[in-house]
């Protein structure tokens, strides 16, 4: 979480890292708070919203931002049928709880005002090594008793694009509360 006081003598910016859901600041005590793919992590969403709007000063802003649906929806399945394949989980395990739509609506439950700004675009992908790695680093893949079966599973069924690269979509998007 970012946060700026204008109630400093000279401009302040600082960094706090803390319970999303009991913040140790003062009622309004940020005029910009920012909530970076984070609501997906918490155990209480909706407490961390409120928590942000708390800390939050009237007439101040808090920027949210999470993926939408279908973001990196290719890598997804992918490795989602290479761990079926390597007797991992049977269900997805790259999806967060709560995606842009979620969070607008939650969002909305407790601010006035919430302004969406989406974000799409495509990853081009040269090749299988940042692929492999990215399922290396997983935490589901790196519990298996043979995480590099998942690893080749995931390169064997990469596709193969005329000029070699991988496509991916991707979705992002911010939420500017207040």
């Amino acid at each position: 979480m970012l946060f700026r006081s204008a109630r400093a003598r000279a401009p302040a910016a600082g960094l706090l890292a803390a319970d999303a859901a009991a913040l140790p600041l003062r009622d309004g005590a940020c005029d910009l708070t920012l909530a970076m793919h984070m609501l997906y992590h918490v155990p209480g969403p909706l407490a961390a919203v409120r928590e942000l709007r708390r800390v939050t000063r009237r007439g101040g802003l808090v920027l949210v931002a999470l993926n939408g649906h279908g973001h990196l929806a290719e890598l997804r399945d992918l490795v989602t049928v290479a761990l079926r394949e390597a007797g991992g989980p049977a269900v997805p395990v790259v999806a967060e709880r709560i995606d842009l739509d979620q969070g607008e609506d939650l969002l909305g439950s407790v601010f006035a005002s919430v302004a969406r700004h989406d974000f799409t675009a495509e990853l081009m992908i040269p090749g299988p090594a940042p692929v492999t790695g990215y399922v290396r680093s997983m935490l589901p893949v790196q519990q298996l008793p043979d995480p590099e079966a998942v690893v080749t599973a995931v390169a064997r069924r990469l596709p193969g694009a005329a000029d070699g690269v991988f496509r991916v979509r991707t979705h992002s998007g911010c939420l500017i509360c207040s």
